[in-house]
């Protein structure tokens, strides 16, 4: 029997009188590059958080990684990198602190911080931006910072909130290969997009969400028109 490294049985998140999640079912492979879609309100966003442990469950259970991301956050948040879709940087740290400061906080020591950190400031290409202050970057270069800060420490689950708004396409194509590479390293790859062109770009394995609840998945394609004909009949 295959093992998941992220499961959700009969989840339910509930935000006031309002159902985020509505008895979510979800397998996620390993190994792969899983994205999320579906239209606003669909449960991506929250579907994210929930694995993160920022919210809890009011009915059903979340693993990552066998644990229990709500009781034992420390413990997933340790194995685990999440980046949101609109990242908040500290103003007064530098990029390279930052990334120094995100690899530390996992447990990296000071001889294992400078190779990872070069490296992961390189592969996202900012590395030209190492001094400058994080209060001073653009959204897109905030974005890839932040995605680097992610990266630095080497999750085995990654968790990635519209990864390429506001990137250009030289930034896309960076954050593509950095992903991808994860996923061939085995990490657990999780994206939500809006967008299909991305998904056709990145994904392995594809997951609609509607209304807090898994509509439909499938292998994951490089045909856009394709997966637009899918998620179309998948909708009706």
């Amino acid at each position: 029997m295959a093992i998941f490294p992220v499961t959700c049985r009969g989840v339910v998140v509930r935000f006031g009188a309002t159902r985020a999640l509505d008895g979510l079912d979800l397998e996620i492979p390993g190994g792969r590059i899983t994205a999320l879609v579906g239209p606003n309100g669909a449960g991506k966003t929250t579907t994210l958080r929930l694995l993160a442990g920022l919210v809890p469950a009011s009915r059903g259970e979340a693993r990552v990684l066998g644990l229990n991301p709500w009781a034992q956050p420390v413990a997933v948040r340790r194995r685990l990198g999440l980046l949101p879709d609109r990242p908040v940087l500290p103003a007064h740290l530098s990029v390279l602190e930052l990334v120094r400061l995100r690899a530390a906080l996992y447990g990296l020591t000071r001889t294992e911080l400078p190779p990872i950190v070069t490296a992961a400031l390189t592969e996202l290409a900012v590395d030209d931006l190492s001094q400058a202050w994080c209060g001073a970057l653009s959204h897109g270069q905030a974005q890839r910072v932040a995605l680097a800060a992610v990266l630095a420490p080497g999750p085995e689950v990654l968790l990635v909130d519209e990864p390429m708004t506001a990137l250009d396409l030289e930034a896309q194509v960076a954050v593509r290969a950095s992903l991808r590479r994860r996923a061939d390293d085995g990490a657990t790859v999780v994206v939500t997009t809006h967008t299909i062109g991305h998904v056709a770009a990145l994904a392995d394995h594809v997951v609609r969400l509607a209304a807090g609840r898994v509509l439909g998945e499938r292998e994951g394609t490089r045909d856009v028109s394709e997966l637009e004909e899918w998620m179309l009949a998948s909708s009706s």
